[in-house]
């Protein structure tokens, strides 16, 4: 078989999976920018890693899409008060999550999560303290995880980030929620056993 790129060292060990993919689409862009000649192409680090060898490739496209938005963090600028709302909000929010499994998944919709999020300020807008957390976390985390039912999450702390966001440029929310996957990616993730008084 005739092959219109070298051959990944991974089909050695005959392996296919999602980093072959994340090879052939990045020698694919390589030839194109090779056609287009002298293009200033912002993104040439991310293309090179792209192509490198099996363990040194992204594992997934969504760490490249992670990649990208890291790369607008430095072109965005956001104001103390907007900082404090957000850290607000996200120190809160780990707080409330106890554990989450290997592998589990972040949502990426960021319009369906501001709706979900003015759903549990809605039917806590009466309260001092959201009503149920699991409906917070869930807006966010697609999978099992275990978390503190009992601690307090302030009703206020998540309108000031509905706020946050429904005034943000898609650019600002896309950042936005990198920093929550980055606050993600530190939560525990190892399951132990727990005592039943302590979170589901």
């Amino acid at each position: 078989m005739n092959w219109r790129y070298e051959k990944p060292n991974e089909f050695t060990d005959k392996i296919y999976d999602t980093k072959s993919e994340i090879y052939f689409i990045g020698k694919l862009f390589e030839e194109i920018l090779v056609e287009i000649e002298n293009v200033d192409f912002q993104y040439l680090p991310l293309l090179s890693k792209m192509v490198l060898p099996y363990s040194k490739r992204y594992s997934s496209f969504f760490d490249i899409y992670r990649e990208i938005i890291n790369q607008i963090k430095t072109e965005i600028d956001f104001s103390g008060s907007e900082k404090q709302a957000y850290r607000e909000f996200a120190d809160n929010l780990v707080k409330i999550i106890s554990k989450v499994p290997y592998g589990i998944k972040y949502n990426k919709d960021i319009e369906e999560m501001i709706r979900a999020l003015e759903e549990v300020y809605k039917n806590s807008i009466l309260e001092e303290i959201i009503q149920n957390n699991n409906k917070l976390i869930t807006i966010f985390l697609d999978g099992q995880y275990k978390f503190w039912p009992k601690l307090e999450f302030k009703v206020s702390t998540l309108n000031s980030m509905i706020r946050l966001l429904k005034s943000s440029s898609e650019d600002r929310k896309k950042v936005i929620l990198n920093n929550l996957w980055e606050r993600f990616d530190k939560v525990d993730r190892e399951y132990e056993e727990i005592d039943e008084d302590l979170p589901f």
